[in-house]
């Protein structure tokens, strides 16, 4: 089958869409990614069995960003998504989360093309963070609208095909507005299991056994992240626990003031800035620690998504210290893999109970059977495949991976 995927960014590189788009190519299908290009790569390129078609871009750079903003209806969008249907005879599209949902859902009713969102964020919800916990900027009155993006929601959900979540809890809230169950599949943030049988040339990771390293991986860009309350958290461990020893692996345009609170709090040389890496080599980095942070502050939207970080923590042996966000303490529960704080108070007293290498032992373990055991991508990569098959009705079902 011939299928088309939509994402509002640039590519390289987004894990999910990398994730969805070659486990496509896996099953045999034909992929073609339908991307932005403010980083001005070439319209059209194969990378990893991908067949990728980048929006033209303009001279002016400025303008290049404006007339390639992922509006909702953004006829520049519409234009070339439309092209890659026509030109490549495309049978199915997958759009990545909601800014684009109703561009693809256009040129799919004009074409007799089915459309899944793939709906990765409760995006109303995540907008309404950046206004309540980012500075104020135009751009989120105009075109970063909770009340705009929830609207947008609700019509695209009458007119996909079909929605895929990435938690049981993302389901129950489109359930309780009134979807279809048997219009969702849940394909899960899993890790794939053979990127951590990492190349021989690096070695193996550098562990100072007299320290206890906590490590936090994301974007240092959204202050919904926690990051800042994190260091506090951290900082007034250290003087019960000076083994204590925090490594973020991530860049943003926040990064100089996360440095600039370290060193306000006291912690400067207690905290290692490491900066972006490429996907497995922070997989690989991660080996260092000795507790996986999900800081990320307690709202609905990441009370009805999940980050990847939780199950790459899993799979890596490490256990899993994170505020209080249901679908993380649900399956934190479940596996006993990790533990919750739902104050500052709480954060700092689980810490020093994670100085019992005993107990850092069996939660790690736990976490890395579960995710070998169950939450694993090659078991929801299949999901997508299935969920494509009953969208289509045109490909025979999968048997999941024994």
């Amino acid at each position: 089958m011939r299928i088309g995927v939509v994402f509002d960014g640039d590519y390289p590189w987004d894990i999910r869409v990398w994730k969805v788009a070659t486990c496509l190519v896996d099953h045999g299908h034909e992929v073609h990614l339908v991307c932005r290009n403010i980083a001005r790569r070439p319209e059209e390129e194969a990378v990893e069995g991908l067949r990728i078609h980048r929006l033209r871009p303009l001279a002016s750079a400025r303008l290049n960003a404006l007339v390639s903003f992922p509006a909702f209806l953004n006829p520049t969008w519409i234009g070339r998504i439309a092209e890659v249907v026509r030109a490549h005879d495309i049978e199915a599209l997958i759009v990545r989360d909601l800014p684009l949902a109703l561009a693809a859902v256009a040129v799919g009713r004009r074409h007799g093309v089915p459309v899944m969102l793939d709906m990765a964020e409760n995006y109303p919800a995540m907008l309404r963070d950046m206004r309540r916990f980012e500075r104020f900027r135009l751009q989120n009155v105009l075109v970063r609208n909770p009340l705009l993006a929830g609207l947008v929601e609700r019509i695209a959900l009458r007119l996909v095909d079909h929605v895929v979540v990435v938690i049981e809890e993302a389901r129950d809230r489109l359930l309780k507005a009134g979807f279809r169950a048997d219009r969702i599949s849940i394909v899960r943030n899993t890790p794939k299991i053979e990127l951590t049988r990492f190349p021989t040339a690096w070695g193996t990771p550098a562990c100072d056994v007299t320290k206890l390293t906590v490590v936090f991986v994301g974007g240092l860009d959204l202050a919904m992240r926690g990051l800042k309350e994190a260091l506090e958290m951290f900082a007034a461990t250290v003087d019960r626990a000076p083994e204590l020893r925090l490594t973020i692996i991530g860049d943003g345009p926040s990064k100089r003031n996360f440095e600039a609170h370290a060193r306000t709090l006291g912690v400067g040389d207690y905290v290692e800035f490491a900066g972006r890496l490429e996907y497995q080599r922070a997989l690989f980095e991660v080996q260092r620690a000795d507790v996986g942070l999900i800081p990320h502050r307690v709202t609905a939207h990441t009370n009805s998504t999940i980050p990847n970080k939780l199950f790459e923590y899993m799979l890596l042996g490490k256990p899993v210290l994170a505020t209080d966000m249901v679908p993380v303490r649900r399956l934190l529960d479940e596996t006993q893999c990790g533990m919750v704080y739902r104050t500052h108070e709480e954060g700092v007293e689980t810490l020093i109970r994670l100085r019992d290498m005993t107990l850092r032992r069996r939660l790690g373990e736990n976490g890395r059977r579960a995710v070998l055991d169950r939450y694993r991508w090659d078991r929801d990569g299949v999901r997508l495949v299935q969920a494509v098959a009953r969208m289509t009705t045109a490909l025979p079902q999968v048997a999941p991976p024994s």
